[in-house]
């Protein structure tokens, strides 16, 4: 038991070791061709897909069952939802608001606007 859990065979070391390297080469140029925003936060749909590109490539990486190509066909289709939200923000203006977060005022003058910190579930 303790064998397998430090070290399994050369096989499945050498399947994580490839695919790290190459996952990581196509999530490089993937990203440079999708644009920086894909890791920022400024949403929380950004956030998500952030989240959701770092647990999928942790998915692909470790699972010697998921081919290069399904690899790469979920992260294109991540980084493809990605760019479709990103394009129907800035040509609809009734997405936005719907998919970016709204800044919330919480001081003013030096004092809390509590309705204001309770709408955005904060408190002192």
């Amino acid at each position: 038991m303790m064998e397998t859990w430090l070290y399994s065979n050369a096989h499945n070391f050498f399947c994580i070791l490839i695919s790290t390297v190459l996952f990581y080469g196509i999530t490089v140029t993937v990203s440079k061709l999708v644009g920086i925003r894909s890791f920022t936060t400024a949403s929380s749909f950004d956030f998500l897909i952030t989240l959701a590109i770092g647990a999928l490539l942790a998915s692909i990486i470790s699972d010697n069952d998921i081919s290069l190509v399904e690899g790469t066909t979920a992260l294109l289709s991540l980084y493809g939802i990605h760019t479709l939200i990103t394009f129907a923000r800035r040509k609809w203006g009734t997405v936005k608001p719907i998919i970016d977060n709204q800044p919330v005022l919480l001081m003013k003058e030096g004092q809390m606007l509590y309705q204001n910190m309770c709408f955005a579930r904060i408190t002192e």
